[in-house]
């Protein structure tokens, strides 16, 4: 899923309640849920809906790797397990 990379470190940075932030795609978007489980930040949407998937990740490793990247798009794939 193609999502601009600053509308990522925005969602990272608004649902970054703990120490950890989980990346979900579901039902066709990627959204970013704040470590209480509460917050959820729709990043982006993808045509024809991807798989259902999620990952958690420290918030500070993945603002750090947010923050190293320069493209303006990022392809975000989470795989489900």
């Amino acid at each position: 899923m193609i999502t601009p990379r600053r509308s990522l470190v925005e969602a990272v940075t608004a649902a970054s309640v703990g120490e950890h932030v989980r990346l979900e795609a579901v039902a066709g978007q990627l959204r970013c849920v704040g470590g209480d489980g509460m917050l959820i930040v729709v990043v982006g949407t993808a045509a024809g809906g991807a798989a259902d998937a999620q990952t958690t990740l420290p918030t500070a490793v993945l603002s750090k790797v947010l923050r190293g990247l320069t493209a303006d798009d990022i392809d975000v794939t989470l795989l489900p397990h």
